[in-house]
């Protein structure tokens, strides 16, 4: 029995939603990473930044 129109449009819809859905979670995926890239960037800022006040006041006195 051949599949009728519906059938095979559903097929079609069914296989570019499944490509959707890699699509977005690989996006997800990228963007969550980048997120804990800036994450630890600002870590690492704010404890240079600490570290460089501290020698700035042994450097300068009050």
């Amino acid at each position: 029995m051949a599949a009728s129109t519906w059938q095979t449009n559903a097929t079609a819809v069914s296989t570019a939603r499944a490509g959707a859905c890699a699509d977005l979670a690989g996006a997800a995926a990228r963007l969550s990473t980048r997120a804990q890239s800036y994450t630890n960037a600002a870590a690492d800022y704010t404890a240079t930044d600490q570290h460089s006040a501290v020698q700035f006041t042994v450097l300068v006195p009050r």
